[in-house]
């Protein structure tokens, strides 16, 4: 479901989606991000398989380095990882609502904002979807 939700967000499920920021494919990955997380050629992360293996990896690495939390995975995604310590320093909140609220970039509070519907309605309209295991 958070995979989806995360697609439908960052590229409305388009493979051939590229930001201006250069970010590429269905979970718009950076070449510098995949890069760090399996890739070798840029142009792959237009091949929808490629892109989620790779998208996936990066998002199992955030949950890891969030303690699962979801909220903070999905800002350092969009945002970048760097920036959530610092923002948990200068708006420390235990609350996760309270947390997504502080987040001073409007488009990553919107981004969280947005994904945590898509999450929401996957969730209600598709209650016995397959769930793939974790993979590492």
């Amino acid at each position: 479901y958070l995979v989806a939700a995360l697609i439908r967000q960052e590229s409305a499920y388009n493979p051939t989606a590229r930001s201006p920021k250069n970010a590429r494919g269905l979970m718009q990955l950076l070449p510098s991000t995949a890069s760090r997380f399996g890739l070798a050629r840029k142009q792959s992360l237009f091949d929808p398989e490629t892109n989620i293996r790779v998208g996936t990896r990066f998002l199992s690495h955030l949950m890891d380095r969030f303690d699962g939390n979801i909220i903070q995975m999905l800002a350092g995604y969009n945002a970048g990882p760097g920036h959530i310590e610092g923002w948990k320093a200068r708006y420390p909140a235990e609350d996760e609502v309270l947390f997504s609220e502080s987040i001073p970039f409007r488009e990553t509070r919107d981004y969280v904002s947005l994904i945590q519907r898509n999450l929401f309605w996957y969730k209600t309209l598709y209650p016995n979807a397959v769930r793939v295991a974790k993979q590492r």
